[in-house]
């Protein structure tokens, strides 16, 4: 499919497409993203195109319905890594954090005692597993 061809069909669906998408997600803003990601799609695999016109919408359709999907399952995968991160820190957090230990507040003080520079640096380096070389 040449690039006149393309951006024809494009110009004749894309309105469907995004219609297409956001009736299907949520927040239908989202709509505009999946129909860049299908036309992306679609681009690199303009060879695959059916050459009749009348398979073509149908053709675009189907990449539409596997980007959804994926969208779909990045989505499920990212809410369950949140709910993971969440009670993983829930768990991590359940002390009252007024209540500070005798080694937290002798931390406190030796960092208190060092330059900014040296405190973010003890930071980086030990609570944040940063290796410096």
């Amino acid at each position: 499919m040449i690039e006149a061809e393309f951006t024809r069909l494009v110009e004749d669906s894309a309105p469907r497409l995004l219609a297409y998408f956001a009736r299907r997600v949520e927040p239908a803003a989202d709509a505009a993203d999946l129909l860049s990601e299908t036309l992306t799609v679609a681009w690199r695999r303009r060879s695959k195109i059916p050459a009749a016109p009348d398979e073509q919408l149908s053709w675009l359709f189907g990449v539409a319905a596997y980007v959804l999907a994926n969208s779909r399952r990045s989505r499920r995968r990212q809410s369950a890594l949140v709910a993971e991160l969440r009670s993983a820190l829930t768990l991590r957090t359940d002390h009252d954090p007024t209540e500070a230990t005798d080694l937290q507040l002798l931390v406190q003080d030796a960092m208190a005692a060092i330059s900014p520079q040296s405190a973010e640096i003890v930071r980086l380096i030990h609570w944040d597993g940063l290796l410096i070389v």
